[in-house]
């Protein structure tokens, strides 16, 4: 598995490689102005191998976007972001949705080219989301989308008003006027829950020295394969492995850092049985909660994927 750093340097050089010649801004209109609107596209090359299924890796996705969320710095977005950091800000990660289309399990392999659309969408007073699309090369079919909520801050990380200049160019530019807020990752916590623990090394973390905010996805699909296998999921009939997700929420509370040794607690959810939780503490504080809805029914596999794979056949 790449580290979060090794992963961006290699995208990036396949960004290079691959965008040669082609088109990186893209005009659309907006479904509620009618205007023009920007799009940064990023095309891309998928160099990691499949996961046991043969599919790309699901915590692949917000790695992929954290490398489109840098190429749009570069290539458009830049001078908004700037004006907010030279107010002493920071914009900060604070929610997740990923939405998982069926065609992500049917079109990609290893090495397929990707287009990365990325978009700012749905502007507040102190927050604004980034949509970030993922496509087959063609840019015609969409396997998955990414909702990012970006909140500004101050140095003490509470939530700060969007510089006039910044917030004048998310108005001129973002697709939607009316707020979309991603739903909570799950209303209440179970008393039945699967606990394991972590310590978080130096390839978890980011040039901000803390853990990247893929990362943790990646913390909760291996604490459910540990949970799975355990038996602490009673309605999960198949290993999870193999399963496919529907959707996944990721929300930060705080930054976790090197050598923190971090508890993950999941459990089914009371109201839905195929929605897992999951909820990251170190010491007292919660620092992440997140949720992975699992598609209904699970995936149906080949008979050559259940002889490679024996354990696929465990309904």
């Amino acid at each position: 598995m790449l580290s979060t750093s090794k992963l961006i340097q290699q995208s990036l050089r396949n960004v290079r490689r691959f965008s040669t010649g082609s088109r990186n801004i893209l005009s659309q209109k907006s479904s509620s102005s009618g205007e023009e609107k920007h799009v940064v596209v990023v095309p891309m090359a998928t160099p990691f191998l499949p996961d046991r299924a043969g599919r790309l890796p699901l915590n692949m996705v917000p790695q992929l976007n954290e490398v489109g969320s840098f190429y749009a710095r570069e290539q458009a977005v830049g001078q908004m972001f700037d004006d907010i950091a030279k107010n002493n800000l920071l914009s900060i990660a604070k929610t997740q949705e990923i939405n998982v289309f069926p065609e992500f399990y049917q079109h990609w392999k290893t090495n397929d080219n990707l287009q990365i659309h990325c978009q700012l969408h749905d502007v507040g007073t102190k927050s604004f989301n980034m949509q970030f699309d993922i496509y087959d090369e063609t840019s015609t079919i969409i396997l998955c989308r990414n909702i990012r909520s970006i909140v500004v801050c101050d140095v003490k990380m509470k939530p700060h008003p969007i510089p006039k200049d910044a917030l004048d160019y998310l108005k001129s530019n973002a697709f939607h006027e009316e707020r979309y807020f991603i739903p909570p990752a799950f209303k209440s916590k179970s008393g039945d829950t699967y606990e394991t623990n972590i310590i978080v090394r130096p390839s978890d973390l980011d040039i901000y020295f803390h853990v990247n905010q893929a990362n943790y996805l990646e913390f909760m699909l291996d604490a459910a394969v540990s949970a799975a296998r355990s038996g602490a999921y009673k309605s999960l009939k198949q290993d999870i492995a193999f399963a496919s997700v529907d959707q996944i929420i990721l929300d930060y509370a705080r930054e976790l850092c090197l050598d923190e040794n971090v508890k993950i607690e999941t459990w089914e959810d009371n109201e839905h049985p195929m929605k897992l939780c999951f909820e990251m503490s170190s010491g007292a504080k919660i620092a992440f909660q997140g949720s992975i809805l699992l598609q209904e029914p699970l995936l149906k596999l080949s008979d050559e994927i259940k002889r490679k794979f024996p354990r696929a056949q465990e309904f």
